[in-house]
């Protein structure tokens, strides 16, 4: 059997100038090539059908030069709007029924992304501001930062991923963005439909400040996220006390040009409450 269509249509996914090539013999569909565009990217996928006894299937997958901003990713508010994608995949599967399908799935895959666009954070700024940090109250300056949208342009992405009985593990995946570099690792349970994944980033302004991470959890298609920020947070609360005068607060409250102190804290916050007040805007959720 040969096909070929201007366009195959599968839910949100279009492959344009599709060209199938494919040997059915015994209940047994042997896929010598399904080729064309996908996110304009070229689409290579073979593999065998085997319906003969117990439904198995192995499937080979390799995408090159896909655009991810037409894939519309997104978390919350944060959308990928560029990267140029390439991506190999291999798996196999068996079972009588879909669950068993999605149980028995085994198998590895890679992914690179290139000169992609983060729409929603502006990772520059916030690099930015860490790195300049000298008084407790520049911190307000880093919330702004972090929580005022703005874009990132992210280098590269690079990752793999191992399937077994249905749950794929990555412990690899590597991120360079503007001011930032990110190191990934987690799963995502099929069966279960429940995914628990981490990406700690490093802020290339301030390389003597610990990591800050962003954690998802729950289904793969709605996770919810969390900032862990604790040794962050201790870290910014030690370098902006150690900016304030060890006799602030002492005497007079007003200073020599009649200005409060550093330690009045009807005009400037303690460092320690606008650093709650710092995470707690970093832990929003962003609006879906």
């Amino acid at each position: 059997m040969t096909l070929t269509s201007a366009a195959l249509s599968y839910g949100q996914y279009r492959i344009e100038g599709a060209k199938l090539a494919a040997t059915l013999s015994n209940g047994t569909l042997d896929i010598a090539g399904l080729t064309g565009k996908l996110l304009g990217g070229d689409l290579k996928l073979t593999g065998r059908l085997d319906g003969s006894g117990e439904p198995q299937a192995n499937l080979d997958f390799h995408l090159d030069g896909a655009n991810l901003g037409d894939a519309g990713m997104r978390i919350g508010a944060v959308r990928l709007t560029k990267g140029a994608l390439s991506a190999t995949a291999s798996f196999s599967t068996h079972g009588a029924s879909e669950a068993a399908l999605v149980h028995a799935l085994n198998g590895n895959g890679s992914l690179k992304m290139q000169d992609g666009t983060l729409k929603g954070i502006d990772l520059a700024a916030i690099a930015d501001r860490l790195a300049k940090l000298d008084r407790a109250v520049d911190l307000l300056g880093l919330a702004a930062a972090a929580t005022s949208g703005g874009e990132s342009h992210v280098k590269s992405l690079t990752g793999s991923i191992a399937v077994k009985d249905g749950v794929g593990e990555n412990k690899d995946l590597t991120i360079e963005a503007d001011g930032t570099s990110g190191k990934g690792a987690g799963t995502v349970d099929l069966p279960r439909w429940y995914m628990e994944y981490e990406i700690a980033f490093a802020l290339a302004g301030a390389p003597e400040a610990p990591p800050f991470s962003i954690e998802l959890k729950g289904p793969p298609d709605d996770p919810r996220k969390f900032l862990n920020a604790n040794a962050l947070q201790e870290y910014l609360f030690k370098r902006s006390a150690a900016a304030v005068p060890k006799d602030a607060g002492k005497g007079n409250k007003e200073g020599s040009a009649g200005q409060p102190a550093a330690g009045d804290a009807g005009e400037n916050p303690s460092a320690n409450a606008i650093i709650q007040d710092l995470l707690k805007s970093l832990n929003k959720k962003n609006p879906q």
